[in-house]
């Protein structure tokens, strides 16, 4: 197999960016030989037949998929190397173990992000940084109106609503992903010694967490119906495990996103309350990353190309990874 500093081409884009010395996948959905993935959101992982990520990431990849994986298991800070490529996963915030991942070869330095996010979360730190020459990052939230307040401020406003809706007898009821956001709001009101109880789904990947060292608390578990006097984790909207059990009335309807802090913001559902906290990283947070990465190149994914735009008038060389065929 070649090693990337003889090949002329870094990466390739394939309906899915592939590094093309190692023939690694990198977050692509559709099996391949060998996959790289940041971390076990639904919309990043594939049965591939060989999978690398972290022992967490790897873990829920196997929960979501229900197959066996062979794998490579990377550690942070602690880099493989392949055919002369060294391969480096780092921290990356946003789920208990998501990954950037750092590539090196002779030559230049790549950082691939996967999603992350600078803001600290109880269950999944924040992203860490090494500085490299091409940075190829996701921009979710890459239009400057996507401004989120301190964390700890919605943190503390979260918790005062529902704390209050609970005195007051109401259920509050908190719809939410299964992984990722539903476990940090769990160790979110346990910390506040507000009682809590979520759907099966949700406990899955919870007991998942603390298996790999992150304990959210105490919780109870939805069983034929729902408690009176908890807070309630249930999925989204139009998901399979969507289907609500009998309700504990009156109950009030939250959202915690990040695209609450969008102006005009639309209800979700039956919300009246919304609460804009996101485990990506808003508009600032993305400039913040260009400025410690220090890239001479930028390369931007799942998000608005008006950022890619922002970046230009900056002063940085960006474009929008769907219009590139190959990275150098």
């Amino acid at each position: 197999m070649a090693s990337v500093h003889r090949c002329p081409t870094m990466f390739h884009f394939d309906q899915g960016l592939f590094l093309t010395g190692l023939h690694l996948a990198m977050d692509v959905t559709r099996r391949q030989p060998w996959g790289y993935i940041s971390h076990a959101h639904a919309d990043h992982i594939a049965h591939h037949e060989r999978t690398m990520g972290t022992a967490p990431t790897l873990a829920m990849v196997h929960r979501r998929l229900r197959h066996s994986l062979t794998i490579d298991v990377l550690d942070y800070h602690k880099p493989l190397v392949r055919d002369g490529i060294k391969l480096t996963a780092l921290p990356a915030g946003h789920i208990l173990g998501a990954s950037m991942l750092l590539i090196e070869n002779d030559d230049s330095r790549y950082l691939f992000t996967g999603d992350f996010s600078l803001s600290e979360s109880p269950t999944a730190g924040h992203a860490e940084f090494e500085e490299a020459d091409v940075l190829i990052m996701e921009c979710t939230f890459g239009k400057p109106e996507f401004r989120l307040p301190p964390r700890e401020k919605v943190i503390e406003q979260l918790v005062e609503t529902t704390a209050r809706l609970l005195r007051l007898g109401v259920t509050p009821l908190i719809r939410t992903y299964v992984l990722g956001k539903a476990q940090e709001l769990i160790k979110i009101f346990t910390s506040a010694n507000l009682p809590v109880v979520v759907h099966p789904e949700i406990d899955t990947f919870a007991t998942l967490y603390g298996e790999h060292g992150c304990d959210v608390g105490s919780y109870s578990v939805v069983g034929d119906q729902v408690p009176s006097g908890h807070v309630v984790l249930y999925p989204p909207h139009g998901s399979r495990h969507s289907r609500l059990h009998s309700m504990p009335q009156p109950c009030e309807e939250l959202v915690v996103t990040g695209w609450a802090a969008q102006k005009g913001h639309k209800r979700i559902g039956s919300a009246r309350y919304s609460f804009p906290m996101s485990d990506h990283s808003d508009y600032d947070d993305l400039l913040e990353t260009v400025q410690r990465v220090k890239p001479r190149r930028i390369y931007c994914y799942h998000g608005s190309q008006s950022f890619v735009d922002d970046l230009k008038r900056l002063g940085h060389e960006a474009n929008w990874l769907n219009d590139c065929q190959a990275i150098r």
